[in-house]
């Protein structure tokens, strides 16, 4: 199923009754009304990027010169013919409508279902990454650093020797002067690998999920061993 990406952008207008009891101004009450709602304008992503998908989003944002740049990924096709592509979508001031890039043509791995976001730094430089899992189970991260801004791929599979199959998540955790990352999905078992090494993607078993940890000091995913 295609689905069109549409961007609700929130507007809240207020609307109230003023109820007095006795006409005076100070025993006066405002009233909220079924009215008080947040008018929603639409924007069609799809309409302006070209592209459709199919499954959840996930969304972060950067910054380019002071000015925020708005960030969402998600895969599908781009036609009933090419299956299993992840798409970026992203909208600056500078250009103001958005943009989008097939990930997986650019790095020639396809992704299938959810994927997971996060930004972290690197020194002076920002480093986006998508964490998703590609038809035949392996744990892909597709990353880019505004050092050279090039998407690379790292194969998290190849570095632990696990296998996920979905449920995608990540988050972030400070370890002294370092900063850790994690992952985690489900395999087809529903069993827990935790993964957690200095500069490398490892795994400790435990429940119900996977999770795939790095930590990083300056160095990224090019130098992990």
């Amino acid at each position: 199923m295609r689905n069109t990406i549409v961007l609700i952008i929130g507007l809240v207008i207020s609307l109230s009754i003023v109820s007095c009891s006795d006409g005076s101004k100070e025993d006066c009450e405002t009233i909220p009304t079924p009215s008080n709602r947040a008018l929603a304008p639409s924007v069609n992503v799809t309409s302006e990027s070209g592209y459709t998908l199919s499954g959840r989003l996930t969304s972060w944002r950067t910054t380019s010169e002071d000015r925020t740049i708005e960030h969402l990924a998600g895969t599908n096709s781009t036609s009933h013919l090419i299956h299993f592509h992840l798409i970026h979508f992203h909208w600056s001031p500078s250009i103001g409508h958005w943009q989008a890039e097939d990930l997986s043509s650019l790095t020639s791995h396809l992704i299938v279902g959810n994927v997971t976001s996060w930004v972290t730094p690197d020194g002076p430089y920002v480093v986006e990454h998508i964490a998703g899992r590609d038809p035949e189970g392996r744990m892909l991260v597709i990353y880019r650093s505004t050092r050279n801004n090039q998407w690379k791929v790292v194969d998290v599979t190849g570095k632990t020797g696990r296998q996920v199959k979905g449920g995608f998540t990540s988050r972030q955790t400070p370890n002294g002067p370092y900063n850790v990352e994690h992952m985690a999905a489900y395999d087809e078992n529903g069993r827990l690998h935790v993964d957690i090494a200095p500069k490398k993607w490892t795994h400790s078993y435990a429940h119900l999920l996977y999770s795939f940890s790095s930590y990083s000091a300056g160095l990224r995913y090019a130098s992990v061993a």
